[in-house]
């Protein structure tokens, strides 16, 4: 077979035609270059043309999607120290009902439609690029100290998570087209630890993950290249 060219090799497989070999793809935190679009961009393009991967998957800061509702970290500077975690905005109910949409047009979510388009510019229109985002039952985790706190109010005060998923499922299904139309060409969509049955039962997860996670994929099905990350051992593959 010829040898193809990165997106043709990654659209087969896909489909489940014939390929010249499997697409390849690998990534990996830089930590000390995350704190800023130019940084991140930067780490993206020198990784993607070192290795030449057939897919990039954008590797962003692992907060920057807490970041804007109050989480603050401490950052150690180094290529291989993840961030520290410092404070957590919501642990509560009445925590949950503060919550309000977050603009694209400033703070964490802009700078990452900015390397975006950085990271386009650096590696041109030849190989996929996706952001990764978080279902919005893994941001709501990631603003909450503790996975039994969340679980607990899934019970205690199951409107008051439903609100607060709404708010966070409308900011990331703006923040999911906007990355297609900065030069992203689709998601790396993860549902991290809250699609797994250590933390939840199906029935849970068909009330507060399953409806929230389609709402954001749906304002990218038109993009042409969507992954689905699913983590964590006993997930709800």
């Amino acid at each position: 077979m010829r040898e193809m060219h990165k997106k043709e090799r990654v659209d087969a497989a896909v489909r489940g035609e014939g390929v010249d070999r499997p697409p390849v793809a690998l990534w990996r935190h830089f930590y000390d270059s995350e704190e800023t679009a130019v940084g991140l961009a930067e780490a993206m393009v020198r990784w993607q043309k070192e290795y030449d991967w057939d897919w990039l998957k954008i590797n962003p800061r692992a907060s920057y999607h807490v970041e804007g509702w109050g989480v603050t970290l401490r950052f150690s500077g180094q290529p291989l120290d993840k961030p520290a975690v410092l404070s957590y905005p919501l642990q509560s109910a009445a925590d949950l009902g503060r919550l309000q949409p977050l603009p694209l047009d400033g703070g964490p979510l802009a700078e990452q439609l900015q390397a975006i388009s950085l990271i386009r510019d650096g590696i041109g229109p030849s190989v996929y690029a996706i952001e990764t985002v978080f279902s919005p039952l893994s941001i709501l985790g990631d603003m909450i100290d503790g996975h039994d706190t969340l679980r607990a109010l899934l019970v205690s005060s199951p409107q008051a998570v439903h609100d607060a998923l709404a708010v966070i499922t409308e900011t990331f299904r703006g923040f999911s087209r906007a990355c297609v139309a900065a030069g992203a060409d689709g998601l790396f969509f993860a549902t991290t630890h809250w699609a797994s049955f250590d933390l939840l039962t199906a029935e849970q997860y068909a009330e507060f993950g399953r409806p929230y996670d389609l709402q954001v994929l749906a304002a990218v099905q038109d993009a042409p290249f969507n992954v689905l990350h699913v983590c964590k051992n006993h997930n709800m593959l």
